[in-house]
């Protein structure tokens, strides 16, 4: 049955069952009155959106040690999460109906009593909640939803687009709990095991690193692969160590052609593919810069401690910096954007890249450069105002 035909039909369901009274969610006032032992945390959409739930898990363990705290992600975002401190339990969202048996019994086994729904795919999210026995469920506020009829704060939802950073609006979740917040800060740790087959994987490659993340989910955050050659090149000639391509073992080729672009060099290294999620984590810190669109990646860096540059091009008023932007270390992370929402992100020039680049590039040149290498690079400065 195509998903278009079984959307309805399991809405009108579950909207017909709740219309008959055999669907009464708990209200938030019971929810604050009865307490609640067994907590899962739902971000089943984008790696991004994952990671910035990590202030509200943090949030919850360091206000409640004695509850029993579970996440739901995706797929592509579970390896980050499979060795995080305070989560005590970790759900794979596998995608739209798909294992949703495997699913189910994940979620029953866990006997939550309270589901906190920060990004979710509706609409098999919220039912699926419902039958694994969680009958308590908490929207975000502001992030509506379909399912409103089986959520006990219905009344605060009522926007397509959320205002204010999502890293806020997430610990809303602890306002609406009488729980107390903790820091708007994101944090994700290295397992050791990750950290050692990085270190492995990475032994030979000579540093400083100059991470370049061409992929990204939408085609509006696609940079190009000319423009990312101009930048690699540029970066080549200003700063000793390893321009690094990352990315999925999809991006692969993308990677291969941005390599071509600018030229062999044993100074440009393709990694698209050849390090996993949680590998690629645990190096970004001992990265100089990571450059990168809007994308999940961007998202580890910040929380990991890393240094970024980051292009948003932002299509409505969900999806900018100021909702989704670094919320920590600003003097670490520059943010770039074409002047107004809609413009194509390819009205940000390699030039405006490399300028917002150049800072890092000479501070981490310095501590890295031996003084041939600080003689190099004067003259391929030199030659760079050159040829403008």
């Amino acid at each position: 049955m195509k998903l278009r035909v079984r959307d309805p039909l399991v809405y009108w369901a579950h909207r017909g069952l709740a219309a008959m009274g055999t669907m009464r969610p708990t209200s938030l006032e019971e929810i604050r009155r009865e307490g609640f032992r067994r907590v899962l945390v739902a971000a089943t959409t984008a790696m991004g959106d994952a990671v910035l739930c990590a202030p509200l898990l943090d949030s919850l363990r360091a206000a409640r040690p004695d509850l029993f705290l579970g996440f739901w992600v995706s797929e592509a975002a579970a390896p980050l999460f499979r060795d995080q401190r305070g989560i005590d339990a970790l759900h794979v969202y596998r995608g739209k109906y798909r294992r949703v048996r495997e699913a189910l019994r994940s979620l029953r086994h866990a006997h939550y009593d309270l589901a906190l729904v920060a990004n979710a795919n509706d609409p098999d999210v919220i039912p699926l909640l419902w039958w694994s026995g969680c009958r308590r469920i908490v929207r975000r506020p502001q992030r509506d939803t379909i399912y409103r009829f089986l959520v006990a704060n219905p009344e605060m939802l009522h926007a397509r687009h959320t205002s204010g950073h999502a890293v806020e609006r997430n610990l809303e979740f602890c306002d609406l709990l009488n729980v107390s917040r903790g820091a708007a800060r994101l944090r994700l740790d290295a397992s050791p095991d990750a950290a050692a087959r990085a270190a492995a994987r990475m032994a030979e490659i000579p540093r400083p690193w100059w991470v370049l993340h061409p992929g990204a989910s939408r085609r509006e955050k696609l940079w190009g692969t000319d423009r990312f050659a101009a930048l690699a090149r540029r970066i080549l000639r200003r700063a000793p160590g390893t321009v690094l391509l990352t990315g999925s073992p999809s991006e692969m080729k993308l990677c291969a052609r941005i390599q071509q672009a600018v030229g062999w060099s044993p100074r440009i290294w393709n990694l698209a593919g050849r390090l996993e999620l949680d590998e690629l984590a645990a190096m970004l810190p001992q990265a100089s810069l990571f450059v990168s669109g809007d994308t999940g990646l961007f998202h580890v860096a910040v929380a990991m401690g890393g240094k970024t540059v980051t292009l948003f091009a932002p299509w409505d008023a969900g999806s900018g910096p100021e909702i989704n932007g670094p919320i920590q270390d600003l003097e670490r992370h520059v943010v770039l954007r074409p002047p107004r929402n809609g413009a194509p992100i390819s009205e940000i020039s390699p030039e405006t890249v490399y300028a917002a680049c150049r800072p890092f590039l000479i501070r981490e040149s310095k501590s890295f450069a031996s003084r041939g290498e600080s003689k190099a690079l004067e003259e391929g400065a030199k030659g760079e105002r050159a040829r403008g």
